[in-house]
This record gives C-alpha cells, sequence and structure tokens, in this order.
C-alpha cells in the first residue's frame, strides 16, 4: 500500500516537471517569435529605408503632392458636409460669393441701415508671390488655377487669381508676382478665414503633362497673428507669400473706374496707378509697360483698363 501511494506521489510530479517543461517551451516559443517578428520589423524599416534612398527626388516629391492631394480633398469633403448645397445651402465647393461690393451704396445717409451694414474687421490682400522653386521647376513658369479667400458671410470663394490653362500668367525668377485680379468684395473675418489654393503649371500642349504646382487650404485666425507677416503656403515645389493687412474697423470702397478727362492720354507708354492707405503698402490698380496704340487709345475712351 505504501509503495502505490509512493508510486503515485512520484507520477504527480513528473506531470508537474512534464507540464512546467511545456510552460517553459511556450515562453521560450513566445520569446523567439517576438525575437523573430522584431528582426522582422527591423528589416523591413532596413527595406523601407533603402527604398527611400533609391527613390528619386523627383518621386519623394510626387508622393508629398499625393499627400496633398488628399488632405485637399478631405478639405472639400469636409466643407461640401457641412456648408454645401445640400447641408448649409451655400452652394457647391467652387460657387463664387454672389455678394456685391455695393451692397449698402442706394442707402441713404442719415436714416437707419439695414442690420448687415456694420464697420468690421477686414483683410487688405497685397500681394501674392512664389518662392523657394525646387530644381525640378525651371523658370519661367506658365501658372494657371485658382487662389481663393472663404469668409463666414456666405461660405463661397471670393476669387483673388483665377486663370484657365490657355490663359496662364507666366511668371519670371525676377517677378513671381501673381497677377491678383480679386477680392470682389471685402474679405470679413469673423471667426476665421479660408484660404486655398489650386494651381498648375502648363507643360506643353498636353494638359496630362502638367504639374501639380499647389494644392493647399490655410485657414487664418486673428489670434494666428497680427496679419502684416505673411502667411506661407507650403508644397513640394514652391513656397507661396501671401501677404495681407487686417484692419480692425473698416467700410468697403470701390473703385469703378478711371480715366483721363481732357489732354492728352497719359498711358501712352504705360504707366501705373496706385493707391495706398495711411502710408501702408501700395494697392496697384494699373501697371503696364507696354504701349498703348493711338487705336486703343480711341476704344478706351480715356478709360484706363484695370
Amino acid at each position: 500500500m505504501l509503495f502505490i501511494v509512493e508510486e503515485e506521489e512520484e507520477c504527480d510530479r513528473v506531470r508537474e516537471a512534464e507540464r512546467e517543461m511545456e510552460r517553459q517551451r511556450a515562453k521560450s516559443k513566445q520569446r523567439r517569435q517576438r525575437e523573430k517578428n522584431k528582426q522582422q520589423i527591423m528589416v523591413k524599416e532596413e527595406r523601407v529605408a533603402e527604398e527611400q534612398e533609391t527613390k528619386s527626388q523627383t518621386e519623394q516629391l510626387n508622393e508629398w503632392m499625393d499627400d496633398e492631394l488628399e488632405f485637399f480633398a478631405s478639405h472639400r469633403s469636409t466643407w461640401e458636409r457641412s456648408s454645401g448645397s445640400k447641408a448649409g445651402r451655400f452652394g457647391g465647393f467652387e460657387s463664387r460669393t454672389t455678394l456685391s461690393p455695393l451692397q449698402f451704396t442706394h442707402c441713404t445717409a442719415g436714416i437707419l441701415l439695414p442690420r448687415a451694414a456694420v464697420t468690421e474687421r477686414t483683410l487688405q490682400i497685397y500681394s501674392f508671390k512664389l518662392v523657394g522653386l525646387t530644381e525640378q521647376l525651371k523658370w519661367p513658369l506658365s501658372v494657371y488655377g485658382v487662389v481663393a479667400a472663404r469668409d463666414t458671410v456666405d461660405r463661397n470663394r471670393n476669387l483673388l487669381f483665377s486663370r484657365s490653362r490657355i490663359r496662364g500668367q507666366l511668371l519670371y525668377g525676377h517677378d513671381s508676382y501673381l497677377r491678383l485680379t480679386g477680392p470682389s468684395r471685402a474679405i470679413l473675418v469673423g471667426d476665421y478665414v479660408d484660404f486655398e489654393v489650386e494651381l498648375k503649371v502648363r507643360d506643353g500642349d498636353d494638359e496630362h503633362n502638367d504639374t501639380q504646382l499647389m494644392c493647399v487650404s490655410k485657414r487664418y485666425k486673428e489670434a494666428d497673428g497680427d496679419g502684416e507677416q505673411p502667411l506661407l503656403f507650403d508644397s513640394p515645389f514652391c513656397t507661396a507669400e501671401l501677404r495681407f493687412e487686417l484692419f480692425p474697423t473698416t467700410v468697403q470702397l470701390t473703385v469703378l473706374s478711371i480715366r483721363v478727362v481732357g489732354g492728352e492720354f497719359l498711358f501712352s507708354s504705360g504707366g501705373q496707378v496706385a493707391c495706398t492707405v495711411s502710408g501702408r503698402e501700395r494697392v496697384v490698380l494699373f501697371d503696364s509697360t507696354e504701349k498703348i496704340t493711338r487705336e486703343d487709345e480711341v476704344v478706351l475712351d480715356g478709360y484706363v483698363p484695370l
């Protein structure tokens, strides 16, 4: 009987030892698997690093641009869900603001003005310049596309620059400013102002050969700065500087036309018309070095083509 008890105890010890060995084997197997996974991750990271090194700079820039396009598509999708025609009833993403810069011109002085006729904070746009061009692109560039501001008045695009492919602007290293034709009304600084830049470079007759120069959106808030420093837009191929100024209390001033009355036409050999506000930066209304012919003078009837 004693022998049987001792034999059973020995069997229990053997089984426990076997179970402990199984546990040790399992732990060892897990440890080896972790080491193997770690090595695989390290090899994968090394392979990715090697692939990055072997990729040309152009390929890396194109991948960066793909990321920018994806981000801009997300920005567009967010706007369409929150402010589009179905949600916020502000039209489509590319719809332009239809509010007039002469919104309250018809109001008679001395009477009660509409509630919306108030003095507010606005942005005065001065310039948009391309800088820091990468070696993948060379001056001059035939640039086309859109630069727009989007405030909270109607949340539609207020175009600063807009050119089709066949009317692209030629930019040079010594003169890389876009020829702005907007805004069409004052840009109101409420909670924020969104700026959207979609620019391409024309390359020959085939549009498929064109380069996506910039596709980016950026939000400006008054808390971000005083508005006097340029707002920077980065892209894989260049950087853009938007110069503007924040005015705390303003009313709109709309220049309808400039006309030479009496005497000879002053701009036969070109010229410039600009204005300044309280000694700040100049706002150029007309700038041309091209000679205006006598035939053009007759057609213009004394007006300067703004």
